[in-house]
């Protein structure tokens, strides 16, 4: 993955349109992290042709959606754990990994 210098921190705008259609069902910040990585996995498809797990392997992730199949769902990791210091918004600090890779890291830190 391509590294970049900066620090992306959603503007309530910008996530406005995917909250909505959470139907307030969530807390807004929930909502905000759900829009954000829903724009954050769909510019990765955009730029890179498909989503493939940065640990594993696994190629074609699919963004989630109720028809997915969970070990084919692209989520987003934080390489420094939020537990431990790391950057939410921060791509420097974010992969796409499948579901098994993200549950099985857990909160431990990749090296």
């Amino acid at each position: 993955m391509k590294k970049h210098n900066i620090l992306y921190e959603p503007d309530r705008a910008d996530c406005h349109a995917a909250a909505v259609k959470l139907k307030d069902q969530y807390p807004k910040e929930w909502q905000n992290w759900l829009a954000f990585r829903m724009m954050f996995l769909t510019a990765l498809e955009t730029m890179e042709g498909s989503l493939k797990c940065h640990y594993c392997g696994a190629d074609d992730l699919q963004k989630v959606t109720e028809d997915v199949e969970p070990q084919y769902q692209a989520t987003l990791d934080h390489v420094k754990p939020l537990a431990k210091g790391g950057a939410k918004y921060d791509i420097n600090n974010l992969v796409v990994a499948c579901r098994p890779c993200n549950a099985k890291k857990a909160d431990k830190e990749f090296i």
